[in-house]
């Protein structure tokens, strides 16, 4: 596929990461060609990550959902971590009434979060030990963590954990 293409199916490579914008179409057809260009964008670009952006999507049955998530999972399997941005609050909602399991999904509330589950390893290093060097950043990341740790004690993401349910 031409670069043209990729751009008409909604799918860009930024600092890396892939951001790909799934169709807000339910229909078999538009998500099937999703997962068609998805996996042949990943495997000629071979991004890093990938954002799997369904904020446009209104309606979510669970076919469809499973069509999106199987377009994770092969993502996965060429090798790009994945992440899910942006379900709607009715979109989630009808997936919790469906009893449909998520559980699989790495899921960001934005595209900067997503973009910050992505972030490499060594950057994130980088950027805490030059944080570490200023003493009013130390305190603001001591503070952090401690809301990190309480939050994950009382079942609640802190900053910087990931969320594993839309």
């Amino acid at each position: 596929m031409s670069d043209q293409v990729f751009v008409g199916l909604g799918m860009h490579v930024l600092d890396g990461v892939l951001v790909a914008q799934a169709p807000d179409s339910i229909e078999d057809a538009a998500l099937r060609q999703f997962q068609s260009g998805l996996l042949s964008r990943v495997h000629a670009t071979s991004p890093r990550g990938v954002i799997i952006d369904v904020s446009r999507v209104r309606l979510l049955d669970s076919a469809s959902y499973e069509l999106l998530a199987d377009a994770g999972r092969m993502t996965a399997m060429l090798g790009a971590r994945v992440v899910f941005v942006g379900f709607q609050p009715g979109v989630v909602a009808t997936l919790m009434d469906l009893d449909v399991d998520t559980q699989a999904l790495v899921t960001a509330l934005s595209l900067e979060d997503g973009m910050e589950l992505l972030r490499p390893r060594v950057a994130r290093a980088d950027a805490d030990d030059t944080d570490a060097a200023d003493p009013a950043n130390a305190a603001e990341d001591a503070a952090d963590d401690d809301a990190a740790a309480t939050g994950a004690a009382a079942g609640r993401a802190g900053p910087g954990q990931k969320a594993k349910t839309p």
